[in-house]
């Protein structure tokens, strides 16, 4: 074999090629290779159980932790790098809608959902059933069953005493 002989890779449709080498066990170029490599659920294992255990060792952390800085550092001084990310970043934005979490656009649409899902609660008592909701230890018919029975609670105090009692836990939860 002549030094630097290069020969086709074998898969379908791939003009890459290879360099010769008789350790060398598979006829594909390094990127049909790799992927076919990727695709080995016992390597993926293998390989996942030991970036596990390194990330568990706080002296392997320690010392990447310099070197990952510094990498993160060399980019950011990038400017090429910076523009094409920032690039990348504006392609993003646009195909999801371009709005920003928090902007204008995503608090009004919450709004709507909110209305739309929340409809058979009263405006006064979406706070305690979103705190209900929250502490996940109540399912929904159960939650809609409780702020009803709140509902009545609230109404016959208020035939009585004349004082809205949803009010006063809203100012309670505010202070």
């Amino acid at each position: 074999m002549t030094r630097g002989a290069r020969a086709p890779c074998t898969e379908d449709g791939c003009e890459r090629t290879y360099a010769i080498d008789p350790r060398r066990k598979t006829t594909l170029c390094r990127q049909h290779a790799s992927a076919l490599f990727a695709q080995d659920p016992a390597r993926n294992a293998k390989l996942s159980k030991a970036m596990t255990e390194k990330h568990a060792d706080p002296q392997w952390k320690a010392l990447r932790a310099p070197s990952c800085a510094a990498a993160g550092r060399k980019l950011a001084a990038n400017e090429e790098f910076t523009a094409r990310n920032r690039e990348h970043m504006r392609r993003v934005g646009q195909k999801y809608g371009g709005s920003v979490k928090g902007s204008e656009s995503r608090k009004l649409a919450g709004q709507k959902v909110t209305a739309t899902t929340l409809a058979h609660i009263p405006l006064e008592y979406r706070a305690d059933y979103r705190a209900l909701m929250i502490s996940g230890r109540v399912r929904k018919p159960e939650r809609v069953r409780l702020i009803n029975d709140l509902v009545k609670a609230d109404q016959k105090r208020f035939e009585s005493t004349g004082k809205l009692p949803q009010l006063e836990r809203e100012k309670r939860r505010k202070s």
